[in-house]
Formats: structure tokens, sequence, C-alpha cells
């Protein structure tokens, strides 16, 4: 309450809070028994624009996942999530230069609350520090959606992309999982 930011920072974790119901990513829920909880916590960034200007306040909630026990909250080979190899990446530029080709790139916004956590497995985290729902300040959110910094966040988002990719026809390349391939009905090849 001491920054001169603060009711900026209170708006950007109210947006962030919005964005987390609005993605149907939780349920408020009571411990159940025997269950593990995974702390949360708070980060916050300030973006500028190009010409150096404060354009807006970010803040994340994400998930204390060093917390996370093995076995329990996840399983080690759910955590692999594959990154584009360089060469890949080097070539695909090298082959839209050569045939004139343009490069469009996308951002997904908030991205790993658009994976799902599998069904069967139950996740808690605390409610959001500073935050709580007022007599149920004990409760825990049931996650529903990945949230950053949850070990397996990184795969369920790359499944999820997989699966929405290759509903649309595309095939993951075999030297690299993180570049996916389709020809058009006129032939044309889409990378």
């Amino acid at each position: 309450k001491a920054s001169p930011d603060h009711s900026s920072w209170i708006k950007a974790c109210h947006y962030e809070l919005d964005m987390l119901s609005d993605y149907r990513s939780f349920n408020l829920v009571p411990l159940p028994s025997g269950c593990n909880s995974i702390g949360t916590r708070w980060v916050f960034d300030i973006k500028y624009d190009d010409e150096g200007n404060i354009s807006r306040y970010r803040a994340r909630l994400v998930a204390q996942g060093f917390s996370q026990k093995p076995g329990v909250d996840y399983l080690p080979l759910e955590t692999f999530a594959p990154v584009a190899l360089i060469e890949s990446v080097r070539g695909i530029a090298a082959i839209a230069a050569i045939k004139d080709w343009e490069i469009h790139v996308i951002d997904v916004k908030s991205a790993f609350l658009n994976s799902d956590i599998p069904k069967g497995q139950k996740l808690y985290v605390k409610q959001p520090p500073g935050f709580e729902v007022p007599g149920k300040e004990d409760w825990v959110w049931e996650l529903l959606k990945g949230l950053y910094g949850l070990k397996q966040a990184g795969r369920l988002w790359y499944d999820k992309l997989v699966q929405c990719l290759t509903s649309l026809g595309f095939k993951v390349c075999d030297s690299d999982p993180c570049v996916f391939i389709r020809h058009s009905s006129n032939g044309t090849l889409i990378i």
C-alpha cells in the first residue's frame, strides 16, 4: 500500500483473476483430507512501449511448483515439453526467404490457461495471496487448467497445441516435434 503504483498493481491483479475466471481455470473447494495444496504467488512486471513509457502493469499468478510432490502432483514423464530446434527455425526462415513466403507469428494470450488438467488428476493450489474469499480462507482452488509455475504446465500446453494443430490437418515433423507441416488443397506446403 506504500507504493505510489498500488492501485495499478491491484487493477493488474484483478485483471489476472478475471482472466483465470473467464478461462474457467479452477473451482473453489475445501481441501480434501490427505491432499497436498501447492502455494501460489504473484509475479509483477511493468510493460513499456517503444518510447520507454509505461504501457501497462502486469500481474501473473503462478503456482509454486517447487512444492509439488513427484508421483502425487505430477509424474516425472509429464514434465518434458519440447522446444523448437534453432536449426529448424533457421531452416524454415531460409526456405521462406528462398520461396519469398510471408512468415506470420502469433502469440497465444495466457497460453497455459488453454490447456486442461487431465481427467482423474487432481491438483490443488492455495488461493491467491491477498485475494482469499472471506469466510473460506482455508479453501483451495482445484485446478482445471494449467497454471504457470506447475512442473507439468509446459507439457500440458504442448499436448493441447498438438491436439489443435493435428485437428486442422497438420502433422508433427519426425525430426523436430515443434515443427508441424500441412499440405493445402492447392499443394502449398504450410509449416
